[in-house]
């Protein structure tokens, strides 16, 4: 059976170069996965 989940936008931290920003793609993949547990 689907239980009904409310929706989430969590927003990246948008066009880097490779190498940079990578603490944010890490809060961000973190987020998600803390959201679907």
């Amino acid at each position: 059976p689907q239980t009904e989940k409310g929706k989430v936008l969590i927003f990246g931290s948008g066009p880097n170069r490779i190498g940079q920003g990578i603490e944010f793609d890490y809060s961000c993949v973190h987020a998600a996965t803390t959201l679907s547990e």
